[in-house]
C-alpha cells in the first residue's frame, strides 16, 4: 500500500495560494460529531458561515480534521475546499498508520443557506488513491477565469494514473469535462 507524504499537503497549500492569485481566505475545520466535520469559512458577504459535512467510513469516527485548504473561489458565491484526516488514529504504526484520507468539496455560499454541492475523495491510504504531487500543483490546478479544476492522480479511482477536469459554476454545480 502507498503511504502519503506530509510534503504533498504542504504543496497543496502553496498551490492554492498561487492558483487564486494570492493567499486564500482561511477555512477552519472542527470535529462536530462522530463522522462529521464543521467547516467554517468566509461567506459571500465576508461574514463567517459554517456547515456540517460528512466523511466516509474510511475516516475514523473520532478523527480530528487537519488544516483545510481553500483551493479556489467561484465568483464569490461558491468555494472549493480540501479537508484531510488521518487514516488511523494510532499514528505511524501498522497499515495506513501515517496515511491520509482527503476530500474535495464544493460549497455554495449564496444564496443562503450555505450548502455542499459536490464531494469527491481525492486521496486515501485505504483505497489506494494518491494525487500526483510531483506536478508542481499538488495534483490540483485551479483556473479561476474558466471556473475549471483539474485533478491529477498518480493512482486514481480507476486504479492507475488518471486526470479529471471539472467545471464549477457560480451556483456550485459541478460538471465533469472530457479529458
Amino acid at each position: 500500500m502507498r503511504m502519503r507524504c506530509w510534503a504533498s499537503a504542504a504543496l497543496l497549500a502553496c498551490s492554492a495560494a498561487v492558483a487564486s492569485g494570492g493567499p486564500a481566505a482561511p477555512v477552519q475545520a472542527d470535529l462536530a460529531a462522530p463522522g462529521r466535520t464543521r467547516l467554517t469559512l468566509a461567506g459571500a458577504d465576508g461574514r463567517a458561515v459554517s456547515l456540517l459535512v460528512s466523511r466516509d467510513k474510511r475516516v475514523p469516527q473520532a478523527a480530528a480534521p487537519g488544516k483545510p485548504v481553500r483551493v479556489g473561489d467561484v465568483g464569490g458565491t461558491a468555494v472549493i475546499v480540501v479537508d484531510t484526516y488521518p487514516s488511523r488514529l494510532s499514528g505511524g504504526a501498522g497499515p495506513c498508520g501515517a496515511g491520509e484520507e482527503q476530500f474535495l468539496r464544493v460549497v455554495r455560499l449564496a444564496p443562503a443557506p450555505v450548502r455542499q454541492t459536490f464531494q469527491l475523495k481525492l486521496a486515501s491510504c485505504w483505497d489506494e488513491l494518491e494525487l500526483q504531487a510531483e506536478t508542481g500543483t499538488g495534483g490540483l490546478a485551479w483556473k479561476p477565469e474558466a471556473g475549471e479544476l483539474t485533478i491529477d492522480w498518480l493512482s486514481g479511482p480507476k486504479g492507475g494514473p488518471e486526470k479529471r477536469r471539472l467545471r464549477i459554476a457560480r451556483d456550485g454545480k459541478v460538471e465533469t469535462l472530457a479529458p
